[in-house]
């Protein structure tokens, strides 16, 4: 059997988590912070709410990757980093499925403007 290359895994759930957190966290990409900015712009222009989760994205992004380097040399000391961060990237996406299992959706999702051409 073949194994699967660590970036085709990654790609996976990166594609996965996107799909699943726009779907459950009402049109906000946790995984792609460039489609933020985009539907930040159409929230902008066409009105509507949810804009400040779509601004947020980034900063909060770049506190993660932070936390996430400094937890990596910590661990760093003779251990499989990469091992022991993917470990607790799977524990939390476990976490997040049970949740999201248990409680269900998190809210109704906004009733955006639609364009008429008549």
């Amino acid at each position: 059997m073949r194994r699967v290359p660590l970036s085709v895994l990654l790609s996976f759930n990166g594609g996965y988590v996107d799909t699943a957190g726009f779907l459950a966290l009402q049109g906000l990409f946790p995984a792609h912070v460039t489609g933020n900015f985009v539907t930040l712009g159409a929230t902008v222009v066409m009105g509507g709410s949810g804009a400040l989760p779509k601004l947020l994205a980034l900063p909060v992004f770049c506190v993660v990757v932070l936390l996430t380097r400094i937890v990596g040399l910590l661990l760093g000391a003779g251990k499989p980093v990469l091992k022991c961060l993917l470990a607790t990237k799977v524990v939390l996406l476990f976490a997040a499925a049970i949740f999201a299992l248990l409680y269900g959706p998190l809210g109704t999702p906004t009733v955006s403007r639609t364009w008429s051409w008549a």
